[in-house]
């Protein structure tokens, strides 16, 4: 579609979950935790507790490490849904009645929010706790940067469930993308 190569997406999704991540999440994180510090009890659920300045690092480390491993993965699938038809994503309105276009973004974001809930819930079972998802818990204060800071294989499985939508069921590529951006957003902002 684009006559992009596979190694370009992947450069450029790179590159974007870096802009997001670090640029967008960076000024967040700069604009609560330095600027608003003196008001934090108006923005701050748990106003007195706060990460560790090492584990603050870590996490994000650990986040941008997770982001840029999995966009790596996601430009490639990208390529193949945009160059090459896999998935079901279509780009003409007129490729499915509106009102399975119209119910495609409701149902999309209902399947990774139920994916979201059922795969932590699993993830806490004592075997899978202790072997992959404890390393999300040692950060006791959430940041913007500890929501992907976990273990690389808990942060595949979570980012499977943001692109599966777009394999398993007919989506205009504007829903798709519109739900990648609510999630994101609303993943990261809460």
């Amino acid at each position: 579609m684009f006559g992009l190569l596979w190694y370009e997406y992947i450069l450029l999704a790179m590159a974007l979950s870096i802009v997001l991540f670090l640029g967008v999440g960076g000024a967040v994180h700069y604009y609560y935790y330095y600027m608003q510090r003196e008001q934090v009890g108006n923005w701050k659920i748990q106003p007195k507790r706060f990460l560790k300045p090492s584990l603050a690092k870590e996490a994000a480390f650990l986040g941008t490490f997770n982001l840029v491993f999995s966009a790596g993965i996601f430009g490639f699938l990208a390529w193949g849904v945009l160059e090459n038809g896999w998935g079901q994503v279509y780009f003409s309105f007129d490729d499915y009645p509106l009102e399975w276009t119209l119910l495609s973004l409701p149902l999309g974001l209902l399947f990774v929010e139920a994916s979201a809930y059922y795969l932590h819930a699993f993830l806490h079972r004592p075997f899978w706790y202790k072997k992959i998802h404890r390393v999300h818990h040692r950060y006791t204060a959430p940041t913007f940067f500890t929501i992907a800071a976990m273990n690389p294989i808990e942060w595949l499985a979570h980012a499977a469930y943001s692109v599966l939508p777009a394999f398993i069921m007919p989506l205009h590529w504007t829903l798709y993308v519109a739900i990648t951006v609510i999630v994101f957003f609303y993943g990261f902002w809460d």
